[in-house]
């Protein structure tokens, strides 16, 4: 379809949007080059739409009739779970790096942890 239910999450300070993307695991050279090879790797980062007490976190640009549905429209804009504690969370999947980006970050950092 036209529009993803994959969350993007936005950062704003100082006047600037910034892209807030996950941390991924730490993993070994010889993890990470496993990983290369294995199709089947898929992450899920959660990211809450609740704040500490279970109240939903603001939906910002709702009309006046959407109003009072806000889990509504998230359930049916992003592709939403729950945690075993409770909280509504949109799951944000992790997909694996095309193998040249892949192979490209290796070297920068391979050259950055020879730096250090």
């Amino acid at each position: 379809g036209f529009c993803t239910k994959a969350p993007v999450a936005m950062g704003y300070t100082r006047g600037h949007f910034s892209a807030l993307v996950p941390i991924e695991p730490y993993s070994s050279p010889e993890t990470a080059a496993n990983n290369l090879t294995n199709q089947d790797s898929l992450q899920v980062t959660f990211l809450p739409l609740m704040d500490h007490s279970r109240k939903l976190l603001p939906v910002h640009f709702v009309t006046q009739t959407e109003m009072g549905r806000e889990e509504s429209l998230l359930r049916q804009w992003l592709d939403v779970g729950m945690t075993e504690g409770g909280l509504l969370v949109a799951q944000q999947r992790l997909n694996k790096r095309p193998l040249l980006v892949a192979q490209m970050l290796e070297e920068w950092l391979n050259h950055y942890r020879r730096l250090a």
